[in-house]
């Protein structure tokens, strides 16, 4: 999951946050303390996220920001710092498909049609013509071409377009493909 934490804190004790927090420089920047909590975070949030499904996630998303918020306080309290507040702003799959299944998800569509519009969305973008099929949930069959493999002869010749069947009797006869015939509509 890919997330994203604001927090607001202040330093209480300078003298004790200078002798926990050691950085590679003279200077103290909000950067390098956010990279010193950042493992913190991730834990706090992962231990959250385990614990529950991805629905429930969102469902109970202030339930998230209270143990990470927990979590964060406590440790800071440690250093000499106070957390003034703490929300996850952003927390979503990195998975570019399961996120785009999560929103379909949110906007009220049930699991398999939600993967179902995700894979129709992708179909589209490389302009195959069944995305419509597989957003519907229903078989895709190109137009004019049915298999006919192992039929009797009297089947294949129901199924032989009037305009080709025309074109056959022009040409002097009747000729049958033993793998694949044309059809119509």
């Amino acid at each position: 999951m890919r997330y994203q934490v604001a927090y607001y804190f202040m330093i209480t004790d300078p003298v004790k946050f200078i002798n926990a927090v050691q950085f590679s420089s003279f200077k103290y920047t909000v950067e390098d303390f956010k990279n010193y909590v950042s493992p913190i975070v991730d834990q706090a949030v992962s231990q959250v996220l385990n614990l529950v499904s991805l629905n429930e996630v969102y469902a109970n998303l202030h339930k998230v920001t209270d143990a990470v918020t927990a979590s964060l306080r406590s440790f800071l309290e440690e250093v000499g710092v106070h957390l003034i507040t703490c929300r996850i702003v952003r927390l979503e799959p990195e998975d570019e498909t399961m996120r785009r299944v999560v929103q379909f998800m949110a906007l009220g569509l049930d699991v398999n049609t939600a993967i179902r519009a995700r894979l129709a969305e992708i179909m589209a973008q490389r302009s195959d013509p069944a995305a419509t099929n597989m957003m519907l949930g229903v078989p895709y069959y190109p137009i004019y071409i049915l298999p006919t493999a192992g039929m009797p002869s009297g089947l294949q010749q129901l199924i032989v377009p009037p305009t080709q069947q025309r074109q056959q009797q022009q040409q002097g006869g009747s000729s049958q493909s033993s793998d694949f015939e044309i059809s119509g509509g």
